[in-house]
């Protein structure tokens, strides 16, 4: 599969709420500029889900979701290491 089939996003919360929901990360990449990009498959599925996310829609559990943004930030600094 090409990365142009997988939804795409930087934003580390949108990244958190999608894993939380989806739990189907498939890799993070760093870009050139030194941000991080979160690939995530079923791309119709996570546009649904960044709508609710940005209508204010999008309902988890508080605990999973923090669980997710401090795994989510641990694996971006090991990555941020390994450069």
């Amino acid at each position: 599969m090409s990365d142009k089939s997988y939804y795409q996003t930087k934003d580390l919360y949108l990244a958190a709420l999608l894993q939380t929901k989806l739990n189907n990360l498939y890799k993070m990449e760093g870009s050139k500029n030194g941000e991080f990009i979160f690939f995530f498959p079923e791309p119709k599925e996570c546009e649904f889900l960044s709508r609710q996310y940005f209508e204010g829609k999008g309902e988890v559990s508080p605990r999973d979701f923090v669980k997710n943004i401090k795994d989510l930030k641990g694996r971006l600094f090991s990555l941020k290491e390994n450069k």
